[in-house]
């Protein structure tokens, strides 16, 4: 599966933010983070993070889409892990 991942920072405290995670399955996004008692990070398929910021949007609770190069903490990182190992097999190969 090469999805695209992302982060989202998300006003909410993980008691709030578990309700609408709940619905994503297979993690597709998963809380990662507790930056604070009121403010969260979620991690996962980008297409998965950009439905849970609409559904944010609606209920108008404050999010934000990270800028990051890849969604850390999540099955994202093992993606690049196992790819990082096979390009690294081959240098180390020559």
């Amino acid at each position: 599966d090469r999805t695209p991942g992302a982060i989202m920072a998300v006003e909410l405290s993980s008691s709030e933010v578990e309700p609408l995670l709940a619905g994503f399955t297979n993690g597709e996004v998963q809380l990662i983070c507790i930056s604070s008692p009121s403010s969260v990070t979620a991690s996962g398929d980008e297409p998965a993070i950009l439905i849970l910021g609409e559904s944010l949007k609606y209920h108008n609770i404050f999010h934000r889409k990270l800028s990051v190069n890849a969604a850390h903490h999540s099955k994202h990182m093992t993606l690049m892990s196992d790819d990082l190992s096979k390009r690294t097999l081959k240098v180390a190969q020559k």
